[in-house]
C-alpha cells in the first residue's frame, strides 16, 4: 500500500483544527432572537410574578393560553415564563392570549395534562388594557 505524502496528513490536521475552532465559535455565539412586530406587540409585561415565603401561594400576572394537549385546556403563563395548570378557571376567563392577575396555591397533585405545574386558583381577575 502506498504511503501518503506527509504534507496530506499535515493538512488534514490543519483543515481539522479549524473546523473544531469554527464550530466552537458558531456554538459560543450569542443566540439572538428577532421579534416580529406580531410577536412585539404581544410581549408580557415585565416580570411581576411573586412567591409568598411563608404559604404556597404565588401572585403575578401573566396569560392565559389554550394548550392543545390531552383533548386541550386553558393553562397560565405567568410573566416571568413559568406555566401553571389553575384549577378550577371560571368560564369567563377561558379565553386564549387573555392577560390576567392571579394569586394561586401550589397543589402537591400530579396531573395527566403533564404542562404546568398544578396549581389552585385563590383569586384571578382580567386585567383590562385601560386599567393597567
Amino acid at each position: 500500500m502506498p504511503e501518503r505524502p506527509a504534507s496530506l496528513s499535515a493538512h488534514s490536521s490543519l483543515w481539522l483544527a479549524a473546523m473544531s475552532v469554527t464550530l466552537a465559535l458558531v456554538g459560543c455565539a450569542p443566540n439572538e432572537q428577532h421579534t416580529s412586530p406580531e410577536e412585539a406587540a404581544s410581549t408580557p409585561p415585565p416580570d411581576t410574578t411573586t412567591r409568598s415565603v411563608t404559604d404556597d401561594t404565588i401572585q403575578g400576572t401573566g396569560t392565559i393560553r389554550y394548550v392543545d394537549l390531552e383533548g386541550g385546556f386553558y393553562g397560565l403563563v405567568a410573566s416571568d415564563g413559568t406555566k401553571y395548570d389553575p384549577t378550577p378557571l371560571p368560564d369567563s376567563l377561558q379565553v386564549d392570549d387573555l392577560s390576567v392577575r392571579f394569586r394561586v396555591e401550589e397543589k402537591d397533585t400530579m396531573t395527566t395534562r403533564m404542562w404546568g405545574s398544578p396549581v389552585e386558583v385563590i383569586e384571578i381577575e382580567r386585567i383590562d388594557d385601560e386599567n393597567e
